[in-house]
């Protein structure tokens, strides 16, 4: 240890200590082995100062430099010394809020981060001379780093330049605004400010943008080409027409009836005020009629205190509601077994379906009036597509059939029908004659009774001998003589439709008397062995497969398909209530409310009334007469999906609710 450093730092606290050696230990010369030498390491020297007062502090904070300095290799030492004169720059360039030093002092930071991970090295197989170069980098950056502030200073420090005035102060008046401000800027003036004294009535055109006074640096009173800084506060006071405030803030004007806003205007002193009508709002996405904007001197944003000039230039815009027609689309997709199986994407305006290949689709979608293109393209190949074009013109239903290639898509029309061309007098065939056949009379009839044909007549035909063909099945349909009529054809309401259907060939009362034993016997038996029983209700129902496309009578149970939970609609016809109610979301209340009006046909409409809200809501079969989908049309006019459910589980489940009465 240095006696002279123990001397001169009396404040080092010995640390050494020795093991004394006992009597309990002897030797022999059998025991004698060699020496044990083991090395000592004193402690660093500032540990061994003990922290009394500030100067003792200082003294080991000192010491403990020297120590870590002592113990650093040379990239270290050159590490730090360029880290602390970065971190100063960096400082100094934020402060001082100059942009060019802080990019260089960036720069520099990265170089050391970069030398830093290849000494340590997080960047693998570089030489050890390139950390070395990096580090030269930054340090050359530093003399560049200090040498860009000055490089700003030097940008401006340029001769203050002198500009003439193009003409005296008195010479300014009764001139033109734009004139004087437009030759004082032309003269080399950039520092130039308006005030405004809104006096001129709309008759004295000639006084408006009048000159009342010019002051440079607040002197008014100057000659021509006296000489003034460039950058002189030049203040142009001028006359102009009179300012009114506005009547209502633009926000305010969005809703007031469009008449009533342009009297309000009116009412206040403009004059030059235009209207224009503007159908671009969409009726699905927008519950406005109208929507005004109002556009003064081609801003659009104003408060009620705004001070506007009297001619100003005002646009009073009302914006409405488009009209937007149903379709109701079909797509009867022909599936392939080996080839061409691929996916269809559908597309119209900018509304897209995919298609899985192979299955029938039904879509209803709202679109604007005007001609679209209907295309099919395959999900594999956009080149493989198909098309057709059409017109909406008003609510429309149609029908395509799309058969997949290889190298395109066959798109063939089944059907396509303007229902708002539709005559009063008119209706359209709900369904092919093709589709008659082979079904029973009795539901034909229904269904083109309601489709709005009232001239229907049938005629029987006795032939059915051993009981292959169903009592009532229907063998032929005609209108007005028409064999091969399509689904959405259309024909006079009183159009005559006659439908010919089997009957059994015992029950034909032309039949000759002698046989008339044999035929009550064989009707007889025929009676007790093809009398059908009682109908039974459907699943989801209480009404039977006759009545529960009606709609309007009777219990219906529907039900949410997928999610976490059950959503439930229950619709009680015969005591007037809709219920609706959860199950599996924790939720023990079942909501009942009172039937308004309405079938599930043209739609029930019900009202939720809390006390202090209301929502109407609207239920209805999603395609008429076809009870196996319902649609909810919310109080914001989403439409959401249920389907039938049995009957039973949904009255049980609603039992076990708390009803809620709105």
């Amino acid at each position: 240890m240095d006696n002279n450093f123990e001397k001169n730092n009396p404040d080092l606290e010995q640390t050494v200590t020795f093991e004394p050696v006992t009597d309990e230990t002897t030797t022999t010369d059998s025991d004698v082995s060699e020496p044990e030498i083991t090395s000592f390491i004193p402690d660093p020297p500032y540990k061994r100062v003990k922290v009394k007062d500030f100067d003792s502090f200082m003294k080991k904070t000192k010491l403990y430099i020297k120590h870590l300095w002592g113990k650093m290799d040379v990239f270290c030492k050159i590490s730090t010394i360029l880290a602390i004169i970065t971190l100063l720059l960096f400082v100094a360039s934020v402060v001082l809020l100059k942009t060019v030093p802080i990019i260089f002092s960036v720069f520099q930071i990265v170089c050391l981060v970069i030398a830093f991970l290849m000494y340590k090295g997080i960047i693998p197989r570089i030489p050890s001379w390139v950390k070395f170069v990096v580090l030269g980098l930054a340090g050359l950056l530093i003399i560049v780093n200090v040498a860009s502030y000055s490089w700003a200073d030097n940008e401006y420090s340029a001769t203050t330049v002198y500009v003439n005035t193009p003409y005296s102060s008195e010479e300014c008046l009764g001139k033109s605004y734009n004139t004087v401000k437009s030759d004082l800027e032309s003269a080399g003036f950039v520092n130039i400010s308006e005030e405004i004294i809104d006096d001129v009535e709309l008759t004295e055109t000639d006084k408006n943008g009048m000159i009342e006074s010019v002051s440079i640096n607040g002197i008014s009173d100057f000659s021509a080409n006296d000489k003034f800084n460039s950058l002189a506060k030049v203040i142009i006071i001028y006359h102009s027409y009179k300012h009114l405030n506005a009547p209502m803030s633009s926000a305010d004007a969005k809703t007031m009836e469009p008449t009533a806003l342009l009297k309000a205007f009116s009412d206040a002193g403009f004059v030059n005020i235009s209207t224009a009508e503007e159908f671009d709002l969409d009726p699905d996405t927008s519950s406005l009629d109208y929507e005004n904007q109002v556009i003064i001197n081609e801003s659009e944003s104003f408060d009620a205190d705004t001070r506007i000039p009297i001619n100003a230039d005002i646009k009073i815009i009302t914006h409405r509601a488009y009209e937007k027609y149903t379709l109701k689309l079909s797509i009867d997709f022909t599936a392939n077994l080996i080839f061409s199986t691929y996916d269809v994407e559908m597309s119209i305006g900018e509304e897209t379906k995919v298609l899985p290949h192979g299955e029938d689709a039904e879509f209803e979608l709202r679109l604007k009036p005007g001609k679209y293109t209907l295309t099919f393209t395959s999900e594999d190949s956009y080149s493989v597509d198909g098309s057709v074009d059409l017109e909406i013109a008003g609510n429309t239903e149609a029908s395509y059939k799309i058969n997949c290639y290889s190298d395109r898509v066959e798109v063939s029309k089944l059907m396509f029908v303007n229902k708002s061309a539709i005559k009063d007098t008119e209706a359209m065939v709900p369904m092919s004659a093709s589709s008659c056949i082979f079904k029973d009379y009795k539901d034909i009839q229904t269904v083109f009774k309601d489709a709005g044909f009232s001239n229907i007549s049938t005629k029987i035909v006795y032939d059915i001998v051993f009981g292959f063909t169903d009592e009532g099945e229907v063998d032929d349909i005609s209108i007005n003589g028409k064999t091969d009529f399509k689904k959405g054809d259309v024909f006079p309401k009183d159009a005559k439709i006659v439908i010919t259907y089997h009957m059994f060939a015992d029950d034909d009362p032309n039949k000759p008397e002698e046989t008339t034993t044999k035929k009550t016997e064989t009707t007889t038996a025929k009676q007790e062995t093809t009398k059908k029983p009682e109908k039974e209700t459907v699943y989801y129902s209480s009404n039977t497969e006759d009545t529960v496309r009606n709609g309007n009578s009777g219990i219906y149970a529907y039900k949410n398909r997928g999610g976490a939970y059950d959503i439930y609609w229950v619709i009680d016809f015969d005591n007037g209530y809709v219920y609706n109610f959860f199950e599996g979301n924790g939720n023990n209340y079942c909501d009942r409310i009172k039937i308004d009006y309405g079938d599930l046909n043209s739609g029930v409409k019900i009202i939720f009334n809390d006390g202090f809200n209301v929502w109407v809501y609207n239920l209805h079969f999603k395609y008429k007469d076809t009870p196996n989908h319902l649609i909810i049309s919310d109080n914001d006019g989403f439409d959401l999906d249920f389907y039938p459910t049995d009957i039973n589980t949904a009255l049980a489940v609603k039992l076990s609710k708390t009803i809620q009465d709105y």
